[in-house]
């Protein structure tokens, strides 16, 4: 009640428990109070504005009795329930952007991977090249450099040394 009247009528009001009267007390908490004003017992705060200070103070009520709002019940007061939780982006819109990060990422890789390999490709087609005009390489008497032992003709030969006649 005080923070009722802070809040609402600007006032600041000493309610204490003798300010509240119960009535119908059940072991199963189940009760009806009053609420008197401080200074005067037979003033009695308008239902009205007791409903609106328990709506105020409903979560503190619901600690006290460690209860929530479907166990605890005021009766001609609608419970407090609190809105289900609504995320500000919606569930769809979340999962899309997780898979298409996932598609995006296994491009790059998949685009990365084929350069490297290209590359590779590229180097071993260049070895083999290398190796085979290694292998290829002839003096002038038509023998091979890497002593194998046999002759090649010198016609077929395409080095820059031999030239035909036209």
């Amino acid at each position: 009640m005080r923070k009722y009247f802070l809040e609402k009528k600007n006032e600041t009001v000493e309610f204490r428990s003798v300010n509240i009267h119960l009535g119908d007390v059940t072991p199963r908490i189940s009760f009806n109070f009053i609420v008197t004003m401080p200074n005067n017992d037979s003033d009695i705060v308008p239902r009205s504005e007791v409903e609106e200070a328990i709506r105020i103070s409903r979560g503190r009520i619901n600690e006290i009795f460690q209860l929530d709002d479907q166990t605890l019940e005021f009766i001609g007061i609608a419970p407090t329930l609190e809105p289900p939780y609504t995320p500000p982006v919606t569930v769809w819109l979340i999962l899309f952007g997780i898979v298409m990060g996932i598609v995006i990422v296994a491009m790059i890789v998949l685009i990365i991977n084929g350069q490297r390999n290209q590359r590779k490709k590229r180097k071993a087609t260049e070895n083999e090249l290398s190796q085979t005009t290694i292998a290829n390489r002839h003096d002038n008497s038509g023998t091979k450099n890497d002593d194998s032992g046999g002759q090649d003709n010198l016609y077929y030969l395409q080095d820059d040394e031999c030239s035909s006649a036209f």
